[in-house]
């Protein structure tokens, strides 16, 4: 798996995973302004996060990342902890 291939996935992982939305509307808020990370807005849907890292989405809540690992068959297993 390339690099950019595990950004595309940590984007999608994040949004889905995290918030319980599907990957059209994680990509519509971050488009929209809606998403930030670590207090500053996301420009574009290919923003790549990292362990520590604090993702908010306006209405949705906020997330921190704990840590991002690559699995044997280089799967991300992704440590999320959910602030309410």
């Amino acid at each position: 798996m390339t690099a950019s291939a595990r950004g595309r996935r940590r984007r999608f992982t994040y949004g889905c995973a995290g918030f319980r939305l599907s990957r059209a509307k994680v990509v519509a808020l971050i488009e929209s302004g809606d998403v930030r990370v670590n207090h500053k807005a996301v420009a574009k849907p290919s923003s790549v996060v990292k362990a520590g890292d604090l993702i908010s989405m306006t209405g949705k809540g906020r997330l921190k990342v704990e840590k991002v690992d690559v699995t044997k068959k280089e799967r991300l297993a992704v440590t999320m902890l959910r602030y309410s």
